[in-house]
């Protein structure tokens, strides 16, 4: 209360200070940066983290790799089988990506049916490898729904600091690039 006082009487810094519990202000921040459906960080978050990723590969002269995947045929999912096998496959998906990373790496969504793995100190081969075990983990893991199997595969684009870009933005679009290819 005293600092409140002090930086809006004495400063007047803060016009309107409030006291807010910091559960609160926790849960706030959760809902600011992450997506609900997946339970993954969002695009915010991953566009504001990438940078601050690349500046520290940058200082410590470390390596930095982004996965990009693409859930194959996902309009035909929600096409055949409603929205809610769409928005169910994509939680497995996600939750495919959030058991297999490391604690370090940083897992969120990009938009709609597109997902992102940030991996701190990874190289191209050793995040190839990692993107490769997701893959075939997706593929061989079928959501069951209402009696009926929905089952498709996950495309995917790699892109590493520094080889294939030494900005966030550098690196997002090789790795978007990698995927179309």
């Amino acid at each position: 209360t005293a600092v409140c006082d002090y930086f809006s009487s004495i400063h007047g810094v803060i016009k309107s200070p409030r006291l807010i519990d910091s559960h609160i202000f926790e849960a706030r921040v959760q809902i600011a940066y992450v997506d609900k459906l997946t339970g993954l960080y969002n695009r915010r978050y991953l566009d504001e983290v990438l940078e601050r990723e690349v500046a520290l590969a940058k200082r410590h002269a470390d390596e930095l790799s982004l996965l990009f995947f693409d859930v194959d045929n996902f309009k035909e999912i929600n096409d055949r089988h409603g929205h809610d096998a769409g928005d169910l496959y994509l939680q497995q998906v996600a939750g495919i990506i959030r058991e297999t990373k490391r604690v370090e790496d940083i897992a969120c969504r990009y938009g709609g049916e597109e997902l992102m793995l940030i991996l701190r100190n990874t190289g191209p081969q050793e995040a190839l490898s990692f993107g490769n075990r997701i893959l075939q983990h997706v593929e061989l893991t079928p959501l069951e729904y209402h009696g009926q199997t929905i089952s498709t595969t996950i495309s995917g684009g790699l892109a590493s600091y520094p080889q294939y870009g030494e900005t966030a933005a550098d690196l997002l679009q090789s790795c978007e690039t990698a995927h179309y290819r």
